[in-house]
């Protein structure tokens, strides 16, 4: 009797816990069912129903065996084993309720995760892009590739480079221009404008009976400035062309020295004895050296020329003269003079270069190409002849600007 009344207590206290226990259960059901709706989370069940099935059954199973040997031994023992299996019972619906519960948080976790993913490379393209870039790319060229092609465009270009730089040692304007020519021949164009400037103001604002006798002597002058035909002329091999164009500058009674013609006659003429003495010696000499030097010979010839003009042009106007008696007219002809000397210089170089090739062309098996470089040197003397006549030219006006200061203050 007293082990009923016991028995009957405990079963009450049982009952009554298990009560509370589904109270405090129910809320925290709820606030996950409240939170996963809030979400949009589909339930756990939902999402892996084949699996939650499978699980369901084996844990229905478990808790019918633990429920029969629960019965068993309550059968067996009334009193003590009964509370047992009351606890056992309770500890399995526990353990169901919270591996469910922890199941359900971790699908609900992944969903949430994935879909915030998605949220954000919706919001932020930029971010696959950025986590693209770090990514290393294997469909791409690699460095090796790139660096072999950067040494080949390099090669090429500086082969390309080597060949413009061969083709410009022979070229006749770009040796004159590297020679200093064009910049003293636009130099000499400057003091020739101005000069003509002068000129034609004086000319137009003199009185018409002074104006008879200035005419005539810029007419004189003019005419002075009228060069012979130097192709006619025959040029000597032992003229001495250094005396001749220190004559003519003397001439003209400025302080001017003929110093680098004298330096580029000379070296071109100690360059063809050598030459002549190697083809004594049985050696062939090189076309194309032959041809390269000529040009530079030409050009050189050239630039010095015209720097000689300009810097007699730039005395005559500031009246650097040493002889006083010396007539606007008779310097015209001296600059007349030194002009075609300087023209029969370069057809004469123009000359020796070019039979000496034309020697090497009758042996040559490319005999095309060594005519062709002899065409070439008298193509670009003719040139040189042509710009030491118009620097020439160039000096008419700044004589007419001499002839009317001698006119102004005689």
């Amino acid at each position: 009797m007293r082990n009923s009344m016991k028995y009957v207590a405990l079963r009450q206290s049982a009952l009554l816990w298990t009560q509370k226990y589904k109270h405090v259960c129910t809320p925290n059901g709820k606030v996950i069912e409240n939170v996963e709706s809030s979400l949009g989370v589909p339930k756990p069940e939902d999402i892996k129903s084949d699996t939650t099935v499978d699980e369901g059954a084996k844990t229905d199973n478990k808790e019918e065996e633990t429920k029969q040997e629960s019965d068993e031994q309550a059968a067996t023992s009334p009193g003590g084993t009964g509370v047992g299996s009351f606890f056992s019972y309770g500890a399995s619906a526990f353990s169901s309720v919270v591996g469910k519960t922890v199941s359900g948080g971790l699908d609900a976790l992944e969903v949430i995760g994935k879909k915030t993913m998605d949220v954000l490379q919706d919001g932020d393209p930029g971010l696959r892009k950025t986590r693209e870039y770090f990514k290393v790319k294997r469909d791409g060229p690699n460095l090796s590739r790139l660096l072999r092609e950067a040494k080949e465009d390099a090669d090429e270009r500086a082969q390309l480079q080597e060949e413009e730089d061969e083709r410009q040692k022979c070229h006749f304007g770009w040796l004159f221009e590297q020679n200093q020519g064009l910049a003293h021949l636009e130099a000499l164009e400057i003091l020739s404008n101005e000069s003509e400037t002068r000129v034609e103001a004086v000319v137009g604002g003199t009185e018409e009976d002074s104006m008879e006798a200035l005419k005539t002597e810029l007419m004189e002058i003019k005419d002075a400035f009228e060069l012979e035909d130097v192709e006619s002329e025959e040029t000597d091999e032992s003229e001495d062309f250094v005396n001749t164009i220190t004559e003519h500058l003397f001439s003209l009674s400025v302080a001017a020295t003929p110093d680098k013609l004298k330096r580029v006659q000379s070296d071109a003429h100690q360059w063809l004895t050598k030459l002549d003495n190697e083809s004594e010696d049985a050696e062939v000499p090189d076309a194309k050296e032959i041809h390269v030097k000529a040009m530079q010979v030409l050009a050189d010839l050239t630039a010095r020329s015209i720097e000689q003009f300009h810097k007699t042009g730039e005395l005559l106007l500031l009246k650097q003269v040493t002889e006083e008696n010396k007539s606007p007219i008779q310097q015209a002809t001296s600059l007349s003079k030194l002009t075609s000397a300087l023209c029969a210089e370069v057809s004469f170089v123009a000359s020796k270069f070019s039979e000496k090739l034309s020697k090497i062309a009758a042996s040559s098996p490319d005999s095309e190409t060594v005519n062709g470089y002899v065409t070439n040197i008298f193509l670009e003397a003719s040139n040189s002849t042509s710009y030491i006549q118009d620097a020439f030219q160039l000096l008419l006006p700044v004589m007419q600007v001499v002839a009317i200061d001698q006119k102004e203050n005689p």
